[in-house]
Order: structure tokens, then C-alpha cells, then sequence
């Protein structure tokens, strides 16, 4: 099972924000009220499924297939990549919780992130 979580492992990240949000998302549009429980089991539900596909693929990093291996970036590349998603992460819970013009501008400047570690800074 976990070889599978992890095989579609961007499936599994982007499901499991969506069902953290799935509360938010069902409230603000189209005034479902869920109740306490039942909100703190889906997003429980979902980070413990991603916790353990990020489980799986640190697992699958420590074997000596050249196809899980991983390459040493830079500290400017992984410095931007982790202000790319703190960046949309961000911006995607202020647009669904708080103020979306602020939101959006967050994951702008998330993906502007990525761009720069993706690209190394360089210009194109």
C-alpha cells in the first residue's frame, strides 16, 4: 500500500489539501456547516495519509535504485523552493479563509519562488 501512495504521491498531496479544505470550501460556498468532529477527522484523515506517503518516499530514497535517487541542490534553490509552497500554501488558506486579494498575492509571490528555483536565479 505504501508503494502505491507513493507512486501517486502528487495525487495524494493534492487530494489531501483539498480534503483539509473541503470544510472551508463547503462553508464559505455553499453554507454547509460540517461539524466539529466531522471537520477534525478529514483533515486528519488527510495529513495522515500524506504523512505517510511522505513516509514512503523517504523510505524509497534510502534504496539503491538510481531511479529514487535524489540530487544535491544548492541551499539558494532549496531556500526558494521552501518559500515557493510555504508561499502557495499560505496564499491558498488566506483566499479560503481570510481575504483573497491578499491570498492570491501570497501564491504570486510563491510561484515567482519556484520560478527562481527552478530556474537558479538565472535569467531567461
Amino acid at each position: 500500500m505504501l508503494d502505491a501512495l507513493v507512486t501517486h504521491r502528487l495525487a495524494v498531496y493534492a487530494g489531501g489539501l483539498l480534503l483539509a479544505a473541503l470544510p472551508t470550501l463547503l462553508d464559505r460556498g455553499f453554507d454547509v456547516v460540517l461539524a466539529g468532529p466531522l471537520r477534525t477527522v478529514l483533515v486528519a484523515l488527510a495529513l495522515g495519509t500524506m504523512l505517510l506517503t511522505y513516509a514512503g518516499e523517504r523510505r524509497a530514497r534510502g534504496t539503491t535504485d538510481p531511479r529514487d535517487a535524489t540530487p544535491d541542490y544548492a541551499l539558494g534553490t532549496r531556500v526558494a523552493a521552501v518559500g515557493a509552497v510555504a508561499g502557495v500554501a499560505l496564499g491558498g488558506y488566506l483566499a479560503a479563509t481570510a481575504d483573497l486579494l491578499v491570498g492570491v498575492l501570497f501564491v504570486g509571490g510563491g510561484v515567482l519562488f519556484a520560478r527562481l528555483a527552478v530556474g537558479g536565479g538565472r535569467g531567461r
